[in-house]
């Protein structure tokens, strides 16, 4: 029987690959829509467990799980999960993910690198154009030659098989129930729905069409709560059988076509490493995801400039970030 680890501290990235469209409207595209900086800092103390996640409906059934007997490893994969539905804009199944956790009973951090592959048949001139010069950015990553092998699901797998104490599919009930029952469209799905509607006239999907048209209307995503049924009950769903075939044929199908194969998404595996990690002179250590991933490395330089600016303050880590 699995150990159950008490506490750990998780960084999730998501990488999500953006929509399908057309050369005829790729100019038009728009970054997705920025959120409002919150201005009021609201300071709290947790003596065991804190959920903070980018949704309010991701973030209950986190808190649900960890109520169920979970750990944060499973509530991790609920929430990760969980996003895919509330805010496909940004997360969802396909893309890539990086997980950086502490280990409280070895005191040990590391990372899942669960970054998109290249397909096995891809050409590596296939972002330059007819004189080998690099493509224009919405030229190259517009369809589905820009797409890579989705990491997302059997990452967390991965991660869930090592470390989760409850049953794979048991991460999965409270994101089916919400889908098929429905929820209010948060703002941010709402907004980008709104600004990026044109690309509709490429891809027709209705359920999002109603969020357009009735943004106050209960939202229910049936088709996102069949898939994750067939993964609840066997994740390699997703890497073989219609699943993958369906993501297959849309990806080398699509405007710009790619080369993905069901033997790229059945050979992936996502990799263990060490975190990259910098203690603070004030005496706080900071860890994240390594190479590929750049995000640790920008936070780790701007904080040990900011040192030399506050040394012998000793601010609070809350004041620093």
């Amino acid at each position: 029987m699995k150990k159950k680890i008490n506490l750990f501290l998780f960084l999730l990235t998501i990488l999500f690959t953006s929509s399908l469209v057309s050369n005829e409207i790729k100019n038009q595209i728009q970054p997705e829509p920025s959120s409002k900086i919150q201005t009021e800092i609201i300071k709290k103390k947790f003596k065991k467990q804190a959920v903070v996640t980018a949704n309010d409906y991701a973030t209950k059934i986190g808190i649900q799980i960890l109520r169920n007997g979970g750990n944060a490893i499973d509530a991790t994969v609920a929430i990760q999960i969980a996003l895919g539905l509330v805010e496909p804009q940004s997360s969802g199944l396909g893309g890539g993910i990086f997980i950086t956790f502490h280990n409280s009973s070895n005191n040990k951090v590391i990372s899942f690198e669960g970054r998109e592959k290249a397909p096995k048949a891809i050409n590596e001139n296939i972002f330059l154009d007819s004189n080998k010069k690099p493509k224009k950015f919405f030229d190259a990553a517009i369809g589905g030659a820009s797409v890579g092998v989705p990491a997302v699901v059997k990452t967390l797998f991965e991660f869930h098989k090592l470390y989760g104490v409850l049953p794979w599919s048991d991460l999965f009930d409270p994101v089916i129930q919400l889908a098929k029952k429905g929820f209010i469209p948060p703002n941010r799905l709402k907004n980008a729905i709104k600004k990026d509607k044109f690309l509709f006239k490429i891809n027709p999907n209705i359920i999002y069409n109603e969020v357009n048209d009735h943004p106050q209307k209960n939202f229910k995503n049936l088709e996102y709560a069949f898939t994750l049924e067939q993964i609840a009950q066997n994740y390699e769903s997703f890497y073989r059988g219609k699943i993958a075939e369906k993501i297959v044929h849309r990806v080398n199908n699509s405007v710009n076509p790619g080369e993905l194969s069901i033997d790229d998404l059945v050979n992936y595996k996502p990799e263990i490493q060490n975190s990259l990690c910098h203690k603070l002179k004030i005496g706080y250590k900071i860890c994240g995801p390594n190479l590929p991933s750049s995000g640790t490395i920008c936070i780790i330089q701007a904080l040990t400039l900011l040192e030399e600016f506050i040394e012998g303050k000793n601010p609070a880590i809350n004041e620093i970030l």
